[in-house]
């Protein structure tokens, strides 16, 4: 059995179709039409700028002791984790963020995975804010984000 679906590639071709649709939309446009076209996209802009700025003067955003600690934990494990899959690792804090990148030219979580490095990456998994898997220079990259502070209401 053979089930293939190519939403990606589909997606992919509809978004090319968009960009070809819009690019020929701009270019039966006048000066004048692209103009007012631009200064309405720039209004909105600020606009949602401003939005953004307001929401957050109504917040304190203060780093958070707890946070802080569990990302520890889940860096030391991550560097556990890492020796242990044989992954490049590494773990940084800008900041108010926290960050873990794994990398290696091939990555397979299975049942010859030791359970420790599987539960591991379930629970960077669970606990990060933002988490991506991209191809970077031949290699598969699983990066984890953290937020390491809190919002508190003014």
């Amino acid at each position: 059995m053979l089930i293939e679906k190519k939403y990606h590639t589909e997606a992919a071709r509809e978004m090319d179709e968009i960009i070809r649709e819009e690019e020929e939309r701009k270019a039966s446009l006048s000066e004048e039409e692209r103009t007012a076209e631009k200064e309405e996209k720039y209004a909105e802009a600020e606009e949602i700028i401003r939005k953004v700025q307001e929401a957050e003067r109504q917040n304190f955003h203060i780093i958070s002791k707890e946070k802080i600690k569990r990302f520890s934990y889940l860096a030391m494990d991550a560097l556990r984790m890492a020796e242990a899959l044989l992954l490049d690792v590494t773990v940084r804090t800008d900041g108010t963020i926290g960050r873990i990148r794994l990398s290696t030219d091939f990555f397979v979580l299975n049942e010859m995975c030791p359970e420790k490095a599987r539960q591991i990456f379930v629970d960077m998994i669970k606990s990060a804010d933002d988490f991506g898997i991209y191809a970077k220079d031949d290699l598969v990259v699983i990066e984890y984000i953290f937020r390491l502070t809190m919002t508190i209401p003014k």
